[in-house]
């Protein structure tokens, strides 16, 4: 099992108020080894704390079972807020009204 949880802390490193993002995985027999997932965070935030959890257990049987963790690859990806896109969208057409003059 993955369960990852992202967190806002303040300037001193403390969590602010509950998780701002979660995502989990369970991985069975029936579900791929690969799993990509993508979160959205509920609010935007300064700073950031990401807690992981990778949970690994193996049936008991005769053979001999084994769990692992092969890779885990993160990317973080900033997306501004619309209020944001459109200033700047306004400050690009004044920009080339000004030179179109």
């Amino acid at each position: 099992m993955f369960l990852e949880q992202v967190f806002e802390i303040d300037s001193l490193g403390n969590e602010v108020g509950g998780a701002i993002g979660s995502i989990s995985h369970t991985f069975t027999a029936s579900t791929s080894f690969n799993w990509s997932g993508f979160m959205t965070l509920s609010r935007q935030v300064n700073c950031i704390r990401v807690k992981k959890a990778l949970i690994l257990a193996a049936p008991d049987t005769q053979g001999f079972d084994l769990a692992a963790v092969a890779i885990n690859n993160q990317s973080i990806e900033l997306v501004p807020e619309p209020a944001s896109l459109a200033a700047l969208g306004f400050g690009l057409a004044m920009v080339l009204r000004r030179k179109s003059r």
